[in-house]
């Protein structure tokens, strides 16, 4: 709603609800108060304490990204990465089990790769276009945020390499071979890296869903780690 204006001037964003005039601000506002009320009740009645506690956290850390944080250098991408995070805790919680510190480190670094990578996309595409320009890439030269793509995908592979050889990975998959779908992990980590550079994909998700060479990767890496635990 707060982007409407700018957004009516993008050739992308046009088409979504607010700004296309299909909604209009004053029943996006009404709508999302509505199921924002029923999602806090619904947890009030039927889940945890806990779980409604990280929701509300949840709920501050998007009011925080939208009033300030997606205008402040690196906190915008950790104010995404925390919102992973906090909703790998919700799930857990929904369920009534707490995440692993594997989890929530695997899952914060990936966060990480995944919104440096977006903000790497933004960029070159406002050096294209300057109406398609975020005010925080201001912030962000070119060679610097290659640099926070490297750092973030040497810690998600790290996580990961770590977490399959940990005593209590081994442990609870009876196996110790989970490290050999490393490289599955590498190229598609380095894969989605490079992709952002090219400047290939109006999002992660574009990135890992249009790469042919990603997807069969992926799969490849499901087909590894299933036929490891078979044989575990």
């Amino acid at each position: 709603m707060m982007d409407r204006h700018k957004d009516a001037l993008h050739p992308r964003k046009s088409k979504r609800p607010i700004p296309s005039g299909v909604v209009s601000p004053t029943l996006a506002v009404l709508f999302s108060t509505l199921l924002g009320g029923i999602a806090i009740g619904t947890a009030y009645h039927w889940l945890s304490s806990a779980f409604l506690f990280v929701g509300m956290l949840y709920l501050v850390n998007n009011l925080a990204y939208c009033l300030s944080l997606r205008d402040k250098v690196i906190l915008d991408v950790m104010s995404i990465a925390a919102g992973f995070v906090l909703r790998l805790f919700g799930g857990c919680l929904a369920i009534g089990i707490l995440p692993s510190n594997w989890m929530i480190v695997c899952g914060f670094s990936l966060a990480l790769l995944l919104g440096f990578g977006k903000r790497r996309l933004e960029l070159g595409r406002s050096l294209e276009n300057q109406d398609d320009c975020r005010k925080t890439l201001d912030s962000y030269p070119i060679e610097f945020l290659n640099i926070l793509l490297g750092v973030s995908s040497m810690m998600c592979l790290t996580a990961y390499m770590l977490y399959t050889i940990a005593p209590e990975t081994v442990a609870i998959h009876g196996t110790p071979y989970l490290i050999y779908s490393t490289p599955f992990v590498v190229y598609g980590v380095f894969r989605y890296s490079i992709r952002c550079i090219q400047g290939s994909g109006d999002g992660p998700v574009d990135v890992l869903t249009q790469d042919k060479a990603f997807m069969v990767n992926a799969v490849a890496w499901a087909g590894c780690v299933g036929l490891i635990l078979t044989l575990a």
